[in-house]
């Protein structure tokens, strides 16, 4: 690969690098989840994203622009770390472990904003509010399809028709050999592929055993 690169002219690089940026945006397509780069691996993008300078947001797939330039401050080998700000103005920056986090709930799982926010908080995150779940996300380009505590019901069942079942518990008489009995039934209903589960029914709902 790198003999190729050094006998290649201008016009040759800029086809091989838009060829690469194709091939890695159709193998990252391909995965079942956004992967996740350990502090190392954060820590080589940017010394060779700096190395290629502005062009480099046209070529990352990993991230988001807003998260490199994020890295850059943390991990740049350069010291380009941009200074504090003088004085208390603003509200504190969310610590990048909290962001880390909402990103890897919201991947992961097909949840709402208001569903990640109260597993964060499960979880020990407590000082979050929901605008910063969403901020976070939506930076990221990531927006969850339908959010329980907004939207339709009929969006909500959509979006999570996968893993919703519907349940109905009730009593039809039938012939039996000691005569007409009431028989209860308990049912269940797959909402997305219509499939129904029927446990065995009782003529006794009560009873023990």
């Amino acid at each position: 690969m790198l003999l190729l690169f050094a006998s290649s002219t201008d016009s040759d690089l800029a086809k091989q690098v838009e060829y690469l940026r194709a091939e890695n945006q159709i193998l990252r397509a391909k995965l079942a989840k956004r992967p996740y780069l350990s502090e190392l691996e954060k820590r080589l993008l940017v010394k060779l994203g700096q190395a290629v300078g502005k062009g480099i947001k046209n070529l990352l797939t990993v991230v988001a622009y807003s998260t490199y330039r994020r890295w850059i401050g943390l991990y740049d080998p350069a010291g380009t770390k941009p200074p504090a700000p003088k004085g208390k103005g603003g509200r504190p920056r969310t610590p990048d472990e909290t962001r880390e986090l909402v990103l890897r709930l919201s991947r992961e799982n097909d949840w709402g904003y208001t569903r990640n926010l109260g597993e964060l908080k499960k979880l020990g995150v407590g000082k979050i509010s929901r605008t910063t779940v969403v901020n976070i996300l939506r930076a990221e380009r990531l927006d969850p399809k339908t959010d329980p505590g907004k939207g339709t019901w009929s969006e909500f069942l959509k979006a999570h028709a996968k893993s919703l079942w519907q349940c109905d518990f009730f009593s039809e008489h039938i012939v039996t050999p000691e005569g007409r009995r009431q028989c209860f039934v308990l049912a269940f209903l797959h909402v997305s592929t219509r499939r129904v589960c029927l446990p065995p029914c009782s003529l006794s709902p009560t009873r023990r055993g």
